[in-house]
């Protein structure tokens, strides 16, 4: 298990109503993944409602766990460890998702679509978030490599991090397009709309 998955864990644990939680990275192996949390409630009576606020409040956005599944206790193999092959999501979860929302803009559509085909994603809404549909840091440096090539415009890659669903991220970089629009002579911006 790699630092971040012990990092998640421990931050899970940290809840006062979370008695054990294991994390996995689910999906394909050079596909999209991502972070699901096994957890077992303290009282079985009384599961933990708050886990996403809980761990948002801790960790930066992509650590957080797109799924949180309630177990009443982990599997363990022959040896007392977790037997993580045990650890299964039906596949009717889709996570924490809001609800579906289009693209409303030309900005928005086209960092839809990137996303879409980067992390093998059917649609993407504008309150998806990067991380929670699987993305990771190298996704993340790609997808900002793709955003500056389509946009023809500087993305500091901090941007994607900070501002990780798809409207946050585009209204960032079209309040940059219209910052340089604004720096341009006439000349200049009719040319460049004409493209």
């Amino acid at each position: 298990m790699d630092r971040p998955h012990r990092r998640l864990e421990a931050a899970l644990l940290q809840h006062p109503d979370i008695r054990a939680a294991v994390v996995v990275a689910q999906g394909e192996p050079r596909g999209a993944k991502r972070l699901v949390a096994f957890v077992v409630p303290q009282d079985r009576q009384k599961a933990p409602d708050d886990v996403r606020e809980f761990l948002t409040a801790k960790l930066p956005a992509y650590m957080v766990p797109s799924v949180h599944l309630e177990l009443g206790e982990l599997p363990l193999t022959g040896n007392g460890k977790v037997d993580r092959q045990a650890l299964v999501v039906p596949e009717d979860v889709v996570g924490d998702a809001p609800a579906f929302v289009a693209s409303r803009t030309p900005v928005e559509k086209a960092i839809a679509e990137m996303w879409s085909g980067m992390l093998g994603v059917e649609r993407v809404g504008v309150h998806d978030n990067f991380f929670a549909l699987g993305g990771d840091s190298l996704m993340a440096m790609r997808a900002v490599l793709q955003m500056r090539k389509a946009l023809s415009l500087e993305i500091p890659i901090r941007v994607l991090f900070d501002n990780p669903t798809l409207a946050d991220v585009a209204l960032v970089l079209e309040d940059r397009l219209l910052a340089e629009l604004e720096g341009m002579s006439d000349e200049e911006a009719q040319t460049l709309l004409s493209d």
